[in-house]
């Protein structure tokens, strides 16, 4: 729907002149307005309550002033519409076919036929709805509407209905066009009170044709700032079928000074265009300084401004008597900058100057502290440990050349716990303000560590013996507790062996409010079954048997015989060296699963013969044809004493002072290395011990198997120190 607007048109005038004549003779019905005119590009619509328009003409009808010829009220008249002509000698023609012309006739139609007048100085309205449809052919077409039964003697010329019908537009989105808008941006006025300033405003408005997507100027607003402007305008509405061209203008009378804005606005069927242009008014006058509040500064903050204003036309310049030399002032704004280089207060004085004048005004600056955030950092220490340095954090940098002296400190105190971290004597100097953040510094328990050595294996019977640890700090006792009670107990730091077995003994350190429980230490105590009678004995071999170990070396080499002088012939077998079933004795061991024995028996070598041997000093025969083979294999040498092959043994070595466990190594078939011995031909045990080099002292223990023995039974022990 095409927006529409209304304007009386001169045009008409002759019109209604050319009736005049006509008129003064009789009473005449008066219609305002006798002339409406209605513009835009068809489908052109004026009222049209199908289409929802808003923006109908209403005509009123007025009676003649003398109404004589009434002869009864109410006076009820009929309305008519006519379509007289089409065209004027001062508007374009339009040529209608007669079809054309009847229906021309139904574009304009009214709210109703007929009007009733209740006396002879009422008056009635008419509402006429114009809609021109697409296509017709454009141009100036009118209507008339008049009634038909007045009292013959009334003269009515009825009221004319102008359409300025023009093309289509097929999609309107071009705007007006605002120029020439005065005054320009940034125009300055001024004047001296209190006669106001006159502001002349004016602006031109062009739209593009309408196969171009432009339309007539409809509308013109104009404001300053935001008062609405009541414009006198010309060329609004314009019925030009080329370029559409509006104007408006008018003078506003303004007082206030400073800084306005002028809006100026055009509309046509594509839309609204709107520009603006500022101005600035000014009063003569002389200066005024309007802020005198003194100002604070704070230490050492870069950037810090104050502004000092006035007022007066032309604008006062600005002087400075006494600034601080950390101050500068601009003496066009008035705005003095800088960072204080110290507290305290300033005085000076500001001058504004303009042609009119000069006004002094002192002023006093305060340069405050600069505030500073100092935040404890929490920290920790150990028990008895000395206390570490405290440190903070703070919240900006100082400024240059500043630094912070002094320290923080904690409340008293040395026993575990907490303890507030203070300020202490901690400053940045009189330029800071020093806002304190407290934390937490707290002391730890200490750690306690037992050293508990390796318990040597015991044997049922012995006798009940302390038990021994080093503990920690905290005075407490180390206290022993053993996991299988049925083998042995612990009462106070006493153990007490019951049966044979194996039970763990633990040594435990109980903390107290400055040291944290030790880390309880265990230790494995093997309890053999008590020995039994036996005359096996252990021969020890060079160079142990000679108390001396290689020097420097890294092997010790343990060489040992067993010898059993039980004054009768073989060992587990009868007088012919078998066993009583008639077989080598054999398994007499334990499994290789818990590290005692192998798969054969002892008493007899590979060959199934004893071989006894006359030996020197050094544990070997001195001479091999010393050494003899007896026919029923018991080996027996003129003493009466047989050297065992017996492969149960196990040889247990610790080093005394460590916390390591003993190693045990049970026979093997292949070199005297570890992790094995072997017993060579002449019945010789041999051991190659790795060690480290230095002096080491270490505990070897030689056990074996008996036959229906429970346990392993001690043989002998040693202890070597390694040089």
């Amino acid at each position: 729907m095409n927006p529409i607007s209304r304007s009386g048109v001169s045009v008409f005038a002759g019109l209604a002149l050319a009736s005049s004549a006509f008129a003064q003779f009789y009473p005449t019905v008066l219609w305002k307005e006798a002339v409406s005119v209605v513009q835009g590009n068809q489908p052109l619509v004026a009222g049209s309550p199908a289409l929802n328009e808003t923006d109908p003409i209403t005509l009123k009808i007025t009676l003649p002033t003398d109404t004589s010829a009434v002869s009864q009220w109410p006076l009820t008249v009929n309305l008519a519409v006519t379509f007289p002509n089409i065209g004027t000698a001062a508007k374009p023609a339009v040529t209608l076919t007669p079809d054309e012309q009847a229906a021309a006739v139904g574009y304009c139609t009214l709210s109703t036929r007929s009007v009733t007048f209740q006396n002879s100085n009422s008056t009635a309205r008419v509402t006429i709805y114009v809609n021109v449809p697409t296509p017709v052919v454009t141009g100036n077409y009118y209507w008339n509407v008049r009634g038909t039964n007045w009292p013959s003697t009334w003269s009515d010329i009825g009221a004319t209905i102008n359409a300025v019908v023009l093309p289509p537009i097929a999609n309107p989105t071009v705007p007006p066009t605002i120029v020439n808008l005065l005054p320009t941006s940034g125009t300055s006025y001024t004047y001296t009170a209190p006669t106001a300033v006159q502001i002349p405003i004016s602006f031109t408005a062009t739209s593009a044709t309408a196969a171009a997507g432009g339309g007539p100027i409809q509308a013109l607003t104009a404001k300053f700032d935001s008062t609405v402007l009541t414009l006198a305008t010309t060329g609004l509405g314009a019925t030009s079928l080329g370029n559409f061209s509006a104007s408006g203008n008018v003078t506003h009378s303004v007082t206030d000074v400073g800084p306005h804005t002028i809006t100026v606005s055009a509309t046509n069927v594509a839309g609204t265009t709107t520009a603006t242009t500022q101005i600035n008014i000014y009063i003569f006058a002389s200066p005024n300084i309007t802020n005198t509040d003194n100002p604070t500064f704070t230490y050492g903050k870069s950037g810090t401004t104050f502004s000092v204003t006035a007022t007066g036309w032309p604008a006062p310049t600005f002087t400075a008597t006494g600034l601080p030399a950390w101050a500068a002032l601009d003496p066009a704004t008035g705005v003095i900058t800088g960072t204080p280089t110290g507290i305290g207060q300033f005085t000076f004085a500001i001058t504004a100057t303009n042609s009119l004048g000069t006004v002094p005004h002192n002023f006093t600056v305060t340069v405050n502290p600069a505030p500073l955030t100092v935040t404890a950092i929490a920290t920790s220490k150990t028990y008895s440990a000395p206390d570490p340095v405290l440190n903070y954090s703070f919240s900006s940098a100082l400024f240059t050349g500043d630094s912070f002296t002094g320290a923080l400190s904690r409340a008293a105190g040395d026993n575990v716990g907490t303890y507030a971290i203070n300020q202490g004597n901690l400053s940045a100097g009189n330029n800071y303000t020093i806002s304190y953040v407290s934390a937490l510094f707290t002391i730890n328990p200490a750690t306690q560590k037992i050293t508990f050595n390796p318990l040597a294996p015991v044997a049922v019977g012995a006798a009940p013996f302390a038990l021994t640890a080093a503990g920690g700090a905290s005075g407490n006792p180390v206290t022993f507790t053993s996991s299988n009670l049925a083998v042995a107990t612990v009462s106070s730091s006493t153990l007490t062996v019951l049966s044979a077995g194996t039970t763990t003994i633990t040594a435990s350190q109980a903390g107290n409010t400055n040291y944290s429980a030790a880390n309880p230490v265990t230790q494995s105590l093997t309890v053999t079954a008590a020995p039994t009678t036996s005359t096996v004995t252990i021969l020890w071999l060079e160079p142990i048997s000679l108390e001396k170990v290689q020097k420097g070396g890294s092997v010790l080499p343990i060489r040992f015989l067993l010898q059993e002088c039980s004054g009768h012939n073989g060992i587990g077998n009868d007088d012919d060296g078998r066993d009583d079933d008639g077989s080598w004795g054999h398994s007499h061991g334990w499994d290789d699963n818990n590290g005692w024995g192998d798969d054969h028996g002892r008493g007899n070598d590979y060959s199934g013969r004893n071989v006894s041997c006359h030996h020197g000093r050094d544990g070997r025969s001195t001479d091999k044809r010393n050494c003899r083979y007896d026919s029923d294999h018991d080996d027996e040498d003129q003493n009466g004493c047989v050297n065992l092959r017996d492969k149960t043994v196990v040889i247990s070595i610790y080093e005394i002072g460590s916390n390591k466990p003993a190693t045990q190594y049970k026979y093997g078939t292949g070199s005297p290395n570890p992790p094995d011995y072997v017993i060579d031909g002449d019945y010789q045990y041999q051991l190659n011990f790795p060690t480290a080099k230095g002096k080491h002292v270490y505990h070897i223990d030689v056990y074996r198997f008996p036959p229906g023995a429970t346990a392993p039974v001690l043989v002998g022990s040693k202890e070597v120190t390694t040089k």
